[in-house]
């Protein structure tokens, strides 16, 4: 199998950067890392819905594609930070702003000397990714992933390869960054499966969210071993038994309540908190009446589990009565199924249903509200535990 589905576009344009600090202290609450990495500043990717376009302007371009800033200078930089203490063990996120293996590592190969630092330190991180050139590099994070607590987090917004080259043209196929997830699984590294941002219209139907919890479970079983190698790590320094319990505390003491907003940790997202006992609560959202968002448990710092979700509602006119019935529906959300409402909920002449599939731990599901038996608003919801 050929991982190197992308070459360096000929039109980009490299620039030497010499940075002064190569970790970036975050101080929003509620994210699983400390600090960010970033070894480029560009990226491309060309995701259509990136976030970060807009911090290129410190550095006086607008072309965050075509114009990238090369840290030759970081791994010296970083080396000094680590040796400093400057993280305290605290987890580093690398690929907070660009994807560090897009394709222009295949030409700077800054990565292999960025591993073996951390590996020095023995210093735990995250690893955000599209591309499948961190295939490359899978021996050394293997091999820092015995000496620290390694994440590789994949990102697949679409099964759908035209999808996929439309949205994200310049980052691996699906098919291709399936196989990260797979080739990882056989590593002492956890790995993630990120499947945001949902895009309206081209993965928001009732098959795209189906399909995609399914292919996911293929892959675990595919590699057991690795799954459940991943489970018993996590559950070493994890209390998982209380989840349950925690999230019905969470969602009935967030939206359901009118209750946890916090500052944004996303332009223009709606943010929502609950903390309790080391665990700590996250519901990140965008838009209204049609939606999207994200719930997430960290526990001291580590991501746990996680659900995303995308409801929309199909009629204009809307009875009075409706969010009442939904935020009580949600008052009554159970521990053994700690996603959603109930199975069933009547409020006059309003009707609340949740149907899903699974447990806490892997799940997928539908909500709906009827009045006078007419479907005014449905939701699709997917999530389990981080591995």
């Amino acid at each position: 199998m050929d991982i190197y589905n992308n070459e360096v576009k000929s039109d980009v344009i490299f620039h030497d950067y010499k940075c002064k600090e190569a970790l970036y202290h975050l101080k929003r609450k509620g994210l699983p890392y400390s600090f960010d990495l970033n070894i480029y500043r560009g990226c491309s990717h060309n995701c259509q819905y990136c976030y970060a376009r807009k911090s290129h302007k410190y550095l006086n371009s607008k072309d965050f594609e075509n114009e990238i800033f090369v840290k030759k200078n970081i791994g010296e930089v970083l080396e000094k930070e680590l040796k400093g203490g400057r993280t305290g063990g605290k987890f580093i996120n690398i690929g907070g702003v660009c994807d560090s293996y897009q394709p222009a590592e295949k030409r700077f190969k800054l990565m292999p000397d960025i591993l073996k630092i951390l590996i020095k330190y023995k210093q735990p991180v995250i690893i955000s990714t599209k591309y499948d050139l961190i295939l490359r590099d899978i021996e050394l994070i293997d091999q820092l992933a015995h000496h620290a607590w390694v994440n590789i987090a994949v990102t697949i917004t679409s099964d759908n390869d035209k999808i996929s080259s439309k949205v994200e043209p310049g980052t691996s196929l699906p098919g291709a960054r399936w196989n990260i997830l797979q080739e990882f699984s056989k590593t002492k590294a956890s790995t993630g499966f990120h499947f945001f941002p949902i895009l309206p219209f081209l993965s928001d139907d009732k098959t795209s969210m189906e399909k995609m919890p399914t292919l996911t479970g293929r892959q675990r079983r595919k590699h057991p071993e690795g799954w459940a190698k991943n489970r018993h790590k996590m559950k070493g320094d994890i209390e998982m038994n209380n989840l349950g319990k925690f999230l019905v505390n969470a969602k009935r003491n967030t939206y359901a309540a009118q209750k946890g907003k916090v500052p944004s940790s996303r332009k223009y997202s709606k943010d929502l908190a609950f903390e309790e006992n080391g665990y700590y609560y996250l519901d990140s959202y965008f838009g209204e009446k049609d939606f999207s968002g994200e719930e997430i448990v960290y526990f001291k710092e580590l991501p746990i589990w996680s659900m995303n979700y995308y409801g929309k509602m199909i009629k204009e006119n809307i009875p009075e009565g409706f969010i009442e019935t939904l935020r009580e529906a949600l008052q009554k959300v159970s521990e053994d199924k700690p996603f959603r409402g109930p199975e069933e909920y009547i409020r006059g002449k309003y009707k609340y249903r949740c149907t899903n599939e699974g447990n806490i731990d892997f799940f997928h599901g539908t909500e709906s509200i009827f009045y006078e038996n007419e479907e005014l608003y449905r939701l699709y919801f997917h999530g389990g535990c981080i591995k």
